[in-house]
């Protein structure tokens, strides 16, 4: 039994290692969009600008006012 446990934590251990110790130059940004009754707000329109390199991201909102912006460079949007 104690070697079914030590096997298991390592290879927990070599699986998820390298999210552990890995860097990534990439986030994302997630949300509701809702009104001021707080309904929510379905195929709203977004977008996310890096200011320094210009790159653009749109997304949609869902039926129920939900959006991701998945990969985005990291640095300031807007």
């Amino acid at each position: 039994m104690r070697f079914l446990r030590r096997s298991a934590a390592t290879a927990f251990f070599v699986l998820f290692s390298a999210s552990l110790f890995g860097q990534s130059n990439t986030g994302s940004l997630s949300g509701t969009i809702t009104d001021p009754n707080a309904a929510a707000v379905p195929e709203a329109k977004l977008r996310a600008r890096h200011d320094q390199s210009g790159q653009e991201t749109d997304t949609v909102t869902t039926r129920t006012g939900n959006f991701v912006f998945a990969s985005l460079p990291v640095g300031p949007i807007q």
